[in-house]
């Protein structure tokens, strides 16, 4: 073989091996296994709150309320893109959950966060105003 496809031979070598380290480490060596009884596949992944994810909801309206204009104050400080999938990924989840209500809240706190009001950061604040309107 030339020198150069053992470069790149070498090169693949390495990738395939990272590529394996990265799943090993990130399953702490467990292989994924279907309990009994469970059907579909074993490396479907479970809803875990992301970035793009404010939260998991717990059914109450105002403390899911208050958790998407928390969420949204924290990444709109963090990212300050509106164009973001931070943004957008936590919009889209509150709104889901919530409706116009959820997506007003991220938004707002997204609002404030970019604009680093923290006399705003309190969820306190966002609900006394949204009784008073």
């Amino acid at each position: 073989m030339s020198r150069i496809e053992v470069i790149f031979g070498g090169i693949l070598v390495l990738a395939v091996i990272a590529a394996g380290s990265l799943v090993l480490f990130q399953n702490g060596f467990a292989l994924p296994s279907l309990a009994p009884g469970q059907g579909g596949s074993a490396y479907a992944r479970t809803a875990t709150p992301t970035m793009s994810e404010p939260a998991v909801f717990t059914g109450l309206r105002e403390t899911d309320l208050c958790t998407c204009y928390e969420t949204g104050f924290v990444r709109g400080n963090e990212s300050g893109d509106i164009e973001s999938v931070a943004y957008r990924g936590g919009f889209s989840s509150c709104r889901a959950e919530l409706g116009a209500e959820g997506g007003n809240a991220w938004t707002e706190g997204w609002i404030n966060g970019v604009d680093n009001r923290l006399s705003q950061r309190s969820c306190r604040f966002y609900m006394k105003r949204l009784s008073l309107q």
